[in-house]
């Protein structure tokens, strides 16, 4: 039956509610539905409502379970993946055919030939015919004919790939490109599913399959995530993400987080404010950009933000609790500091705003008049810096504000304040602007400024004459030096220093400026804006400050220290005596590609101080200064140290302090975080506060170089600036557009807006000034009790009184005892509060949590006994006293708590008896102190229970009883020998099934299970330990133990026990007429279990006790009469008795089995030569062993027997060695064999083990090499009889590895390869493998480190490049494993064909064997490499032709059954067809265009190898290409015309044209195809797709050999004869007259481009030609004399003959004879320099214009006097100039040479003849000269 609508719809709301479900509960309920959904009847008719997945799911109730895991396995990664739109939109792509497709069955997963993602259900094809064997699977990288390797696609994949939390800032065009190439891919992989474009599916091994689907998943989740970005749609809209509030209001939102706008001053709107302006486009990372989502949350999927709400919702539950505490332990030294709430219990301080200071500061008339806050400088006062040049003094405590400095009026002129600090007492200021000035203000003269620094102009900074900071660079930093206030230093914006200089002269203030930082980044421009010169790199000053004083004096103190950072380096200079550069300290190359991606610095001194370690400790701890310094995430610390020189030598007016001291710089540590560092304050010797780029602050505890804890302050929303993103926007590390993945960001500023000042840290927002404290410890619990979470308080208190808090802890105590007293009390009372009020509110919710803190908190203060006492009688009065004791349980498994009172140790069993929590019980009591137990409780408890290591421990310790847990063991395993008796063993137990005695099968696997751990038992008290925990035993307890439980087990006849008043202890199964046998137990014991005995006795055997002990009564012990005193336990004795035992009976008779027999054998024989002076055997039992370890052939046993042999043959050796030899042959003991060979010199039957031994097969070519190596010792007969048996097993050599044994051949048998492969012959399999280790061999075997390295199977894989030499090879070797290879690895053919063309194979032979083998793309390849390139494309068009049959078979099948629904079967077959002639088209396109680049090759000269060995058939004289193209599109057009027609329904011949035009088409009983529209329209758009790009692809490679016309005329004739119609070819006619257009068009652009080109190339000769040139300096090169002046003789310029008529052939010359005339000229020269430089030197003369206008240049008289010719002036093009006689004189040798003097220049002569001898000679003394020049300039 056909889904009505209202079933359809229902489903669609069912889907939906699953796709919107949030959790597996949701989803479950929905499950329901979808299965008692009606099934679709096979017989009814479909429209396509439902996608074919779940067509296909509705025909099949195990297809509809598949496809509902299938569909919530994606669902959640949907979910994880955050892409809530895209489930939305699963309904519309469900509905449009596109369905969520079925996972992968793991049944069916070998034969499924699609990705992970799109399995398709196994074809019949796939099922009946059945793949040929295959030796190994080819590599990734193995070349593919049509489409690249996976190699070459996953290289694709990964360059393509774009940062997740890049994608909102990359650029829309970007990500549409890397989505086009990601399509691409997705094609390729798909065609690779295929098994390659012209092979079977079924040729694609399972490495390979595996390897594709994977990529092809990774492609399509990529290719997925992409599209959601591509097209920026309002759903991923990054703001809405990261501000989604889960339903909450607006309001709530901006109360939990803060946006971007309003983290800093771009939210400030103030026309005058300089601080405030940011570029809109750049990419800084500001607290809310894209770029620092990453540090936001590092964890952060799929650009899904965690919500806000979270925190928010702390904040409501502490708010909102019933317990409050208006109290603080801290009291804050500030007054009115607005709402004093409490901290919250996650933070590390408590802020307030100040509120007296912030109603001012923000207040709308000061923002008005004012400006916005900008910097913040605390001590002693509040300053505060405006972006109108206003600094703002408030008091601290009180704050008042106390004055204003500055005016607005100069606002403009000065700029915004960028930099603050205050001296240190107080009574100055010192400010800096943004446009380079720096103020000294007196506080109590607040009026105007005491002293100014004044900026200066770019000019006078390139003269030299004056330091100081350019006009317009901002004050980023300013400081005072010292306490004298004299000394100030100053950085800028454009990476320059001062030290400034206050002093008076004659009564006049004066200001000495020197710089230590930078170099004048300004060229020889008059503009006062500073320009950046090209040859300085981008740089900035992130950090400058000096050393403050401290507590203490300090040596380091008298030098002025000042630290400065740049993005480059960080220095340390001293100021004093002089400017000197104390250290220095490179930026790592690692810092610049760490994870933070950012670009910041920062630095922070700590001076020398001193603290007491302890309140009322009298001991003072100093310190010296230390220096905090970051780059990016990295910090550094470092401490600065003096050493003391001894200068008592020198006189006193001789020595100086700076020469007394030397400073010493050592690193304290590094350290990396998470996210750029922004901001450095020291807030105690200990702790450091650092803020991040995310706004989080980090307590650092330098001590031990790791954050404390972090807390986000992003709410204060801190004032910042971005003059660090100015000043290096044009540095090559910084991103300088969205693509630039791989640079830096540059983080904003910060620093200036968090201050600390004794202990009090200050920070500087947006809309209010806070100050805050670190919390004490007091107030950490506090917080955490006034929040109502006392359990937490209770851990917190306990982890300060251990000292284990990661915490940074103020007020408490480093000394132990006195953290204890201190804590300890609170913690106490803590305690009893917290039990007061679980108890007392009447629930039960809390005692649990409640008393785990209670046990952690006691036993840290070693308080067990409140546990005992009041917490156990709280817990007792409510009736809850079993959570207690489940709670004490874990404590006493860790040995925490070992005493416990009796009456609390018998409740706890009591209460673990009756809920049956055996297991739990019984670990407790082995763990707690036996005097704490009861025991007539405990033993009662296990005998009843079968607890047995309970059972033993309270024997044991409680009654130093270790023969009666040995006795209980004894009856247990008697009970279950005699439930498992042989004649009952026949009767095999059901599971679940009861005995004959009643007892289920797992009661008696409880029994054995009990009884095997006498073994451990045994085995810990023979070697002094005690059971269950092994904890050793005292030396005379443990030899008690020993000897009483030795005298039981080896007990010569059954024994009474208790030994007083005791049962006799039997073993017979018939207790009253059974006889005992000698030594009962130790036979009931190897009868139970042999092994595991023995074990135990091997391990009592390396104790020392056996070495020789004499067993003494002692007290009342009672031993038999065979245990008298005197008699010794040794290893002997005990032997004996286990040969005794074992050897007693004979075999037939025997109650031990064969395998224990030789479990005793192998005991023996391994502990013989272990202890010769201890055990002693004649030979005739070691060679009954050694013979019965061979008869054996019990394989489990094999490896254990064969190392026993190898321990006896090593101190014996056996008689009858032929016999033996048989034996171990017939056991299978091939280590034994090859020592025997070897001693026996038979080196053939040594390689035999190796071949016949399983476990080292491997190892048989390391062996064949160490015996055949010419250097082994073995004589040459030797060395052959190995060469035989080689060659005589080579099929098993090869066999386990072709490659090693293709080696062995090539070095040690001289390449007798063709001997090897006759030997093969027989067996193609190890043939082929024989071959591809020979000609393909391993990179990996290659250079693998171990030689003897052997690979499995699967995992030989062939690598494309190899190094191995292969021309001794003969072609028809070559020639015979292509032949296997097409038989079991027929995907290698091709790949071998393509690496392997050097003359290794001969293509006629090749081409025959593959085209028998049905290797369709080999034969391709050869035919083409051939020449026969038609050929090739035949056979393309021949699986075009039978891909096109399929599709056309399976429309004509469901015609004639007239059945419209498609099966998802049918549909794979139809996408398998499809992808296949996508493949095939491929290679079509390939071999036209490689064609046209032969011909294009062949054409222009180039010689091409010709490699036609394959008769070609005849060719007419028209173009080979040509013919290609057109059979190519031919057959791809016809192809689609047949599946068109095939898919049109036959119109009737009578249909009036009317009707149809109408539409009236039903009326008359049209007939239907029964295929679905979207079928159809897929089919006829897909091969219409493929004609499309035939087209483009001709169109893109359109060259002379491919006449569009002549082609189009062919295409026509060959439609005609097919009588098709035009409609038929429309678009292929009009596209190929529109390329026949297009070519014309693009030749003439093609001309009008390079005749413009060349016009302009022309142009611009003729206008160099047509300038003045000038002489480089007014002196001749060779006399230096001048050309012009006042007092000269008139000089004629001359120029070369030729130059300025409009024949080129008269002589001209300027005669220049006044000074005026002469102070013409040069203006002129001037304006032509300009094209000077970028002309080369030539030999030719140049002309000179006489006067600033050109005037008519008049012919000179030939007859001159002699001195006007030798003062001419004769100039060069190069610019060189001369006296002519000086040049005549110069070139003297020239004309000797009859080289004319005049048609050289001297100069360039000379650097052209050096250039012959050093060609890079004149730039390098170019890029000097500039550097020289340069330095010269800036310094």
């Amino acid at each position: 039956m056909t889904p009505t609508k209202i079933q359809t719809d229902t489903y669609d709301l069912f889907l939906k509610q699953i796709l919107e479900s949030d959790t597996d509960d949701d989803f479950l309920r929905n499950e329901d539905f979808l299965k008692n959904f009606p099934l679709v009847s096979n017989h009814g008719v479909s429209d396509g409502q439902f996608p074919p997945e779940l067509e296909a799911a509705l025909e099949d109730k195990v297809q509809r379970e598949q496809y509902l895991n299938d569909l919530k396995k994606r669902l959640e990664a949907w979910k994880a993946a955050g892409l809530t739109d895209a489930m939305k939109r699963a309904i519309e792509l469900l509905h449009d055919g596109n369905g969520m497709p079925p996972g992968n069955n793991g049944d069916d997963e070998e034969e499924t030939d699609g990705s992970n993602d799109e399995p398709s259900t196994p074809t019949t094809e796939s099922l009946d015919s059945q793949p040929p064997p295959k030796i190994a699977e080819g590599s990734i990288s193995r070349l593919v004919n049509g489409v690249s390797s996976l190699n070459d696609i996953e290289s694709c994949f990964n360059s393509l790939l774009i940062p997740e939390l890049d994608l909102p800032t990359t650029a829309e065009s970007t990500i549409k490109s890397v989505l086009t190439e990601l399509y691409k891919l997705q094609e390729d992989l798909q065609i690779h599913l295929q098994g390659g474009p012209l092979a079977a599916p079924s040729t694609l091994g399972t490495q390979r399959l595996r390897k594709v689907q994977d990529l092809l998943d990774r492609v399509m989740k990529e290719a997925a995530l992409y599209e959601e970005f591509s097209n920026k749609a309002q759903h991923l809209n990054l703001d809405q993400i990261l501000n989604e509030s889960d339903g909450s209001s607006e309001d709530e939102y901006l109360d939990s987080e803060t946006p971007d706008t309003e983290s800093g001053l771009i939210s400030y709107e103030d026309s005058q404010s300089d601080v405030s302006r940011r570029s809109i486009t750049s990419t800084v990372t500001s607290p809310m950009s894209p770029l620092a989502l990453k540090a936001i949350d590092p964890n952060l999927a799929r650009l899904r933000s965690i919500s806000s709400n979270s925190i928010t919702s702390m904040q409501s539950r502490a708010s909102s609790s019933k317990h409050s505490n208006s109290s603080t332990l801290s009291v804050s030294p500030f007054e009115d500091m607005g709402s004093n709430t409490p901290p919250e219990p996650w933070e590390a301080f408590k802020w307030a705003p100040l509120n007296k200071i912030s109603d001012h500061l923000y207040s709308t008339s000061v923002r008005q008049s004012a400006g916005l806050p900008t910097v913040l400088a605390v001590s002693g006062v509040i300053a505060i810096g405006t972006t109108r040049g206003l600094i703002l003094v408030y008091e601290k405590t009180k704050q008042n504000l106390k004055c204003v400095l500055g005016t607005t009026t100069d606002a403009l002129e000065h700029g915004a304040v960028t930099a603050l600090a205050i001296s240190t007492d107080h009574s100055q200021i010192v400010s800096g602007h943004a446009q380079g000035h720096i103020f000294i203000w007196d506080l109590a003269r607040p009026n105007n400024p005491m002293r100014s620094i004044l900026p200066i102009s770019s000019a006078v900074a390139a003269g030299g004459r004056k330091d100081g900071h350019i006009k317009g660079s901002a004050i980023l930093h300013v400081d005072f030096i010292g306490v004298r206030k004299n000394g100030i230093v100053s950085g800028d914006d454009h990476g320059m220093a001062f030290y400034h200089n206050l002093y008076k002269v004659m009564m006049v203030n004066a200001i000495e400026t020197n710089p230590i930082l930078g170099r004048y980044p300004v060229s020889l421009s008059s503009s006062s804006t500073p320009v950046v010169s090209k040859s300085n790199r981008a740089s900035t000053v992130f950090g400058l400050a000096p050393l403050p004083l401290g507590q203490l004096p300090h040596g380091s103190e008298g030098f002025g220290l000042v630290a400065m950072l740049t993005p480059y380096k960080m220095r340390i200079i001293s100021t004093k005596p002089t400017i000197k550069t104390q250290y220095k300290c490179p930026r790592p190359r690692h810092h610049s590609l760490d994870s933070s991606r950012s670009i910041s610095g920062c630095l922070a001194w700590y001076p020398a101080t001193k603290y007491k370690l302890n309140a009322g400790d009298s001991s003072i701890i100093e310190t010296d200064p230390y220096l905090a310094f970051s780059w990016g995430n990295y910090l550094t610390i470092l401490k600065v140290t003096v050493t003391q020189i001894n200068t008592l030598d020198l006189p006193q007016k001789h020595r100086r302090h700076d020469r007394d001291i030397q400073l010493a710089f050592t690193k304290i540590g590094d350290w990396k975080g998470n996210n750029g560092i922004v901001g450095l304050q020291w807030l105690l010797p200990h702790v450091l506060l650092i803020l991040t780029n995310t706004e989080d602050i980090i307590v650092f505890d330098p001590r031990h170089m790791k954050e404390s804890e972090q807390n986000n302050i992003r709410r204060k929303s801190l004032v910042y600036h971005d003059r660090f993103l100015i000043a290096l926007k044009d540095s090559p590390e910084v991103v300088q557009s969205p693509n630039d993945t791989n640079k830096l960001t540059v983080d904003l500023g910060y620093y200036h807006s968090l201050r600390v000042n004794k202990s009090a840290v200050y920070l500087l927002g947006v809309r209010q000034l806070f100050v805050g404290t670190l919390l004490s410890w007091a107030d950490r619990i506090l917080a955490h009790f006034t929040s109502g979470d006392f359990l937490e308080a209770i851990a917190l208190a306990t982890s300060f009184y251990d000292g284990t808090s990661p915490q940074t802890i103020l007020g408490l105590p480093d000394e132990e005892e006195s953290r204890h007293a201190l804590v300890g009390e609170k913690l106490m009372e803590l305690l009893v509060a917290s039990l007061n009020y679980a108890f007392s509110a009447g629930g039960t919710a809390y005692f649990r949590e409640l008393a785990v803190k209670c046990i952690e908190a006691c036993l840290s203060m070693h308080k067990e006994d409140f546990i005992f006492s009041d917490v156990y009688e709280r817990y007792s009065n409510a009736s809850v006293t079993g959570i207690l004791l489940e709670e004490l349980e874990p404590y006493i498994i860790k040995d925490k708590i070992r005493d416990l009172p009796p009456e609390i140790m018998k409740d706890l069993v009591s209460h673990y008896q009756k809920h049956r929590m055996l297991a739990r019980v019984e670990e407790c009591i082995w763990h707690i102190n036996p005097l704490c137990l009861d025991i007539d409780q405990v033993v009662q408890l296990c005998s009843s229970e079968g607890l047995y290591d309970a059972y033993i421990y309270v024997y044991n310790r409680s009654m130093v009883d270790y023969v009666s847990p040995a006795v209980e063991l004894v009856v247990l395993i008697r009970k279950i020998l005699i439930l498992e008796k042989p004649k009952r063993r026949k009767h095999r137990l059901s599971m679940g099934g009861a005995t004959d005695h009643g007892l289920q099968v797992e009661d008696i696997e409880t029994m054995k299970s009990n009884a095997r751990k006498f073994y451990t038992y045994l085995k810990n008290i023979l070697t002094g330990r005690t059971y269950p925990n092994g904890a050793p035993l005292n030396e005379i307890e443990a030899n008690e133990a020993r000897t009483t439980l030795y005298s039981f087990v080896f007990s010569g006849r059954c024994v009474v026990w208790p030994r007083h008043g005791g049962d006799l202890i039997l073993t017979a199964e018939d207790e009253k007429h059974g006889a005992e046998p000698t030594y009962p137990y130790l036979r009931l014991f190897l009868r139970f279990d042999t092994q595991a005995f023995l074990q135990s006795l091997e391990s009592a055997f390396e104790d020392s006790y056996l070495n020789g002990v004499e067993i003494n009564t002692s007290n009342d012990e009672y031993y038999e009469e065979e245990d008298v005193p005197g008699k010794i336990i040794n290893r002997q004795l005990l032997v004996n008795i286990l040969l005794e035992v074992m050897t007693s009976s004979s075999a037939e008779h025997s109650e031990f089995t064969p395998s224990d027999i030789s479990y005793i054998y192998c005991f023996v024989s391994r502990n013989l030569p272990k202890y010769p002076q201890f055990l002693l055997l004649p030979p005739s039992t070691i060679q009954h062993i050694l013979i019965k370890l061979g008869m054996d052939n019990d394989p489990r046993t094999r490896e254990e027997r064969q190392f026993a042999v190898e321990c006896l043959l090593s101190i014996y050796n056996p008689d009858n060695e032929d016999r033996m030899v048989a034996l171990y042959e017939n056991a299978g003991f091939w280590r034994v064999l090859e020592h025997v060979y070897k001693a026996d010199k038979k080196y053939g039957l040594l390689v035999t083990t190796y071949l016949k031994d399983a476990d080292r097969r491997k190892e048989v070519f390391q062996c064949i090499r160490g015996l055949l190596d010419p250097n082994c010792g073995l004589t040459q007969s030797q060395r052959d009889e190995v060469s035989a048996t080689v060659m005589s097993m080579i099929a098993d050599i090869v066999n386990i590895d072709g490659e090693k044994t293709a080696q062995l051949i090539q070095i040690y048998f001289n390449r007798d390869h063709q001997n090897v492969i006759a030997n093969l012959e027989s067996s193609p399999i190890l043939l082929f493998t024989y071959l591809r280790g020979l000609l393909e061999p391993l990179q990996d075997i290659l250079n693998a480190e171990d030689p003897d390295f052997v690979p499995d199977v699967e995992e030989q894989i062939i690598c494309a490049d190899k190094t191995t030499d292969l021309t001794f090879i003969g072609p028809e070797i070559h020639e015979q494993y292509i032949a296997l290879m097409c038989k079991f690895d027929p995907t290698g053919v091709y790949h071998y064909l393509q690496t392997h063309q050097e003359n290794t194979y001969r293509l006629e032979k090749v081409l025959l064997i593959c085209e028998a083998a049905g290797i369709v793309d080999s034969v391709v390849w050869i035919l083409e490499r051939s020449g026969n390139a038609l050929g090739a494309l035949d056979k393309v068009l021949q699986i075009v032709q039978g891909k096109k049959q399929d599709i056309l078979d399976l429309v004509e099948e469901k015609k004639n059954t007239m059945n419209e629904r498609w099966t998802l079967h049918e549909k794979s077959r139809v996408d398998q067809s499809l992808m296949k002639l996508k493949g095939v088209l491929k290679i079509g396109i390939m071999l036209c265009e490689n064609s046209c680049r032969r011909a294009t090759m062949s054409n222009n000269g180039s010689e091409i190898a010709s490699t036609s060995v394959i008769p070609l058939p005849n060719r007419t004289n028209e173009s080979e290409t040509e013919i290609l193209w057109f059979k190519l599109l031919d057959s791809f057009l016809g192809a689609t015309k047949s599946i068109s027609s095939s898919l049109s329904p036959q119109f009737p011949s009578l249909l009036p044209d009317r009707l149809m035009a109408n539409g009236q088409v039903s009326s008359y009983g049209m007939p239907r195809i029964p295929v679905p529209p979207h079928i159809a329209n897929h089919l006829i758009t897909t091969f219409k797709s493929y004609v499309q790009s035939i087209m483009r692809s001709l169109l893109l490679s359109t060259s002379s050999y491919v006449s569009l016309p002549r082609l189009l005329l062919r295409f026509i004739q060959s439609q005609s004869k097919r009588n098709s119609t035009v409609a038929d070819f429309r678009e292929i006619f009009v596209g190929m007259i529109d390329t026949y257009k297009y070519e014309g068009q693009l030749l003439a652009m093609t001309n009008r481009l390079f005749e413009k080109d060349l016009f302009r190339g022309v142009a611009g000769v003729v206008r160099q030609r047509g300038k003045g040139w000038r002489p480089r300096r007014g002196t001749c090169e060779v006399c230096g004399g001048q050309f012009w002046g006042t007092d000269l003789t008139p000089l004629t310029l001359r120029t070369t003959p030729g130059w300025g008529s409009a024949e080129k052939k008269t002589p001209h010359s300027s005669n220049i004879s006044t000074n005026a005339t002469i102070a013409d000229i040069i203006p002129n020269l001037e304006a032509a320099a300009a094209a000077d430089d970028e002309i080369s030197s030539s030999e030719s003369l140049v002309p000179t214009s006489s006067s600033q206008t050109v005037s008519p240049i008049e012919p000179v008289s030939k007859v001159t006097t002699k001195t006007t010719q030798e003062n001419d002036l004769i100039l060069f093009r190069c610019g060189h100039g001369y006296h002519r006689r000086c040049l005549e004189t110069e070139n003297a040798d020239d004309e000797i040479e009859n080289i004319s003097s005049e048609s050289k220049c001297a100069v360039c002569q000379t650097e052209r003849m050096g250039e012959s001898w050093t060609p890079s000679q004149e730039s390098r003394v170019g890029v000097l000269s500039k550097s020289k020049g340069k330095e010269k300039r800036f310094n």
